[in-house]
């Protein structure tokens, strides 16, 4: 049983801005994933077929997706309510095939296709492994780019790549057809 489970879902390449951004943001993610300290982690990134993705180190899988474009991945006139539920179900769809892919993980992380971990985080785990999981609470923010680093106290209530849970918590479903919209 593998420890932690980081999982990246990326958007469908329709979605995406500029993906030769995404992808070179993506592989700085990687990077600091693969630093971790203890070796007890394996990483997974969702992503559509057809993606280019950057070469990926060992421990690092693939699970390819064939969802379509979220038609409101820019708000427009959608309202606010129909814009994150959109967002939500799109994103935890992507989440919920990296779980299932990874349902012998003690732990999951969900990261953001643009941020950075700590290379301590899975020894903290391995030290603490009886816990239910962590909020992570104290982060920092960093402009793409950027020379500076902001630290950011509630960090959790900023950035999605901010909590670790344990995966029998989730409850998940058999298969990826067993789970509703609700359950993303």
């Amino acid at each position: 049983m593998t420890l932690v489970t980081f999982i990246i879902p990326v958007r469908h390449q329709d979605n995406a801005r500029d993906w030769s951004r995404l992808k070179a943001n993506l592989a700085q993610t990687v990077r600091s994933i693969s630093s971790q300290t203890n070796d007890d982690w394996r990483g997974i990134i969702v992503a559509n077929e057809g993606a280019d993705l950057p070469n990926l180190p060992e421990r690092f899988s693939v699970e390819r997706v064939t969802f379509p474009p979220n038609d409101a991945h820019e708000r427009g006139g959608a309202s606010k309510e129909d814009f994150y539920d959109a967002f939500r179900v799109d994103k935890g769809r992507r989440v919920l095939k990296g779980m299932l892919r990874a349902r012998d993980s003690r732990f999951f992380m969900i990261v953001d296709d643009d941020d950075f971990v700590s290379a301590r985080l899975v020894q903290h785990v391995s030290e603490n492994r009886n816990a239910n999981g962590w909020t992570i609470d104290r982060g920092y923010v960093w402009d793409d780019g950027g020379k500076l680093l902001l630290g950011y106290d509630d960090f959790n209530h900023l950035c999605g790549t901010s909590l670790i849970i344990r995966s029998d918590l989730y409850g998940l479903p058999d298969r990826y057809g067993d789970a509703s919209p609700d359950w993303m």
